[in-house]
């Protein structure tokens, strides 16, 4: 077997030195030319193809000039899907914008407009920072609301031109909420370390149910009555214990946020 091997090795060795000698000798030069003959017609038509961009033919014999036009080319996609991602979010944030309007228009409230600018990254809190301050007329504890008046946190901090907001999810945040049941049960939402909202101090003979709304109760000095907070999604009771808990899920994602209102005051008190 390695001997028909070495023979096979031998012998291509040999074609391919006969044909590299009889090329420079010139002995190939009748068949060479009769191939090119053949050949020339094809390559020609190749080369002649051509691409017609923006109204204008590009031969593909120009390799260069077709790189450059692919990439400018690239370059107008790329620009072309930014500006629609850019009109999408317009979009969104003026359908929040007119949403929000049209709530304070309705239940005759004064608010003032804010971005959300930042946010917090400490694991035990959960807060935004918004681009409202005390020369706005931001004061603390005024409730943050989004969309057709759904609560998201109040603010506990103000500065010359920016605000933190403390949302519903954090530790501190503490709201006098009422369930939208038979019975108008009325208890304390409050926050669980960035990752839940419970409503606590619900007289354990009331019924809920899943999927009851909650509301603010009205019962605190700046915040309004009727700004829903979110749904009950599950119900803790314990026997023997005078309360009972409900989980709530917020009525929009709280880690969303991007343009919200501070409400000021009703219209009423200017």
């Amino acid at each position: 077997m390695d001997k028909f091997r070495a023979r096979v090795t031998v012998a291509i060795m040999m074609v391919v030195l006969f044909v590299v000698v009889a090329h420079h000798v010139g002995w190939l030069q009748f068949i060479e030319i009769s191939l090119r003959s053949l050949l020339n017609p094809a390559s020609s038509a190749i080369y002649q193809w051509a691409v017609e961009v923006d109204g204008k033919q590009h031969f593909l014999g120009d390799p260069d000039k077709l790189y450059e036009i692919y990439r400018l080319k690239e370059q107008e996609i790329y620009a072309l899907q930014t500006a629609a991602a850019r009109n999408k979010l317009l979009e969104e944030e003026n359908i929040e914008l007119r949403s929000q309007l049209n709530y304070f228009i309705q239940n005759n409230l004064r608010h003032i407009g804010a971005d959300v600018v930042g946010k917090n990254i400490e694991p035990l809190t959960n807060t935004i920072l918004i681009n409202r301050g005390y020369e706005h007329s931001v004061t603390v504890g005024a409730p943050v609301v989004v969309g057709g008046g759904v609560l998201v946190g109040r603010v506990a901090r103000t500065e010359q031109r920016t605000s933190v907001v403390r949302l519903l999810k954090d530790q501190k945040s503490s709201v006098a909420a009422t369930v939208l049941n038979k019975n108008r049960s009325i208890g304390l939402v409050e926050g669980g370390y960035g990752l839940s909202v419970r409503m606590n101090f619900i007289p354990q003979s009331e019924a809920l149910r899943i999927g009851d709304e909650v509301i603010t109760s009205g019962l605190e000095e700046q915040i309004p009555r009727g700004l829903l907070i979110g749904a009950v999604t599950a119900i803790e009771k314990e026997l023997y214990q005078p309360f009972q808990r409900a989980v709530l899920a917020p009525a929009v994602d709280l880690d969303r946020l991007t343009i919200v209102s501070v409400i000021v005051s009703a219209t009423d008190d200017l």
